[in-house]
């Protein structure tokens, strides 16, 4: 009997310990800027492309607000590392790519006055789907979506609002490891915040 209760209050010991323990600690996505590493990196996972190179402005100053609002944590929706959580900063990865556009832009400048254009983030969001066509390793589906409202002065000094939506799908590989999610979202979230920019350049 002595012994019985014993292995009882090891077991109930050991499931405090389990409740009680923090949860994972979620991890953050990567993102690659060189396109010879995330050409690599596409092919290790078999990412689908195209690959952008980072758009050159040519004499529009975009300014980030609220870039905060497209930071979100992926969604896994499947059964496949659903309980892996990562956190896409997408606010970080827009401000980097629009700094380094700025940089291609002030190469040569011909000294034109600068068209401003306000971007004003709104949403972000990562879905990641992953459909078992084999046994061996699941293929999977990684969506980034990302809203904001472009405002600029037209010639007539009224102010224009243009609504600005970038959604990129690229369907490619986890493997056995669910960190690698982190690689792959990174490579998906730039393609769609080069699709903000460029839609954004369009518009001027």
């Amino acid at each position: 009997m002595r012994s019985a209760l014993c292995s009882v209050f090891a077991v109930v010991a050991s499931l405090g310990i389990l409740v009680g323990a923090p949860p994972a600690k979620a991890r953050t996505v990567e993102y690659l800027q060189d396109i010879d590493a995330i050409r690599a990196a596409a092919a290790d996972q078999g990412i689908s492309g195209p690959f952008s190179d980072i758009p050159e402005l040519e004499g529009t100053a975009i300014r980030l607000d609220n870039a905060a609002a497209a930071d979100h944590r992926v969604v896994v929706a499947s059964l496949y590392c659903q309980a892996f959580h990562i956190d896409n900063p997408v606010s970080v990865l827009l401000q980097d790519l629009i700094g380094r556009a700025t940089q291609e832009k002030t190469v040569g400048t011909t000294g034109e006055p600068q068209r401003a254009v306000v971007l004003k983030v709104t949403s972000g969001s990562t879905v990641l789907r992953c459909m078992a066509k084999s046994d061996v390793e699941p293929i999977c589906k990684n969506r980034v979506r990302i809203t904001a409202e472009a405002s600029f002065q037209r010639e007539d000094g009224s102010t224009a609002r243009l609504p600005v939506v970038s959604q990129v799908e690229r369907e490619g590989r986890v493997g056995g490891f669910c960190g690698n999610i982190a690689r792959y979202t990174g490579i998906v979230t730039r393609e769609a915040a080069i699709e903000l920019i460029k839609q954004v350049k369009n518009a001027m």
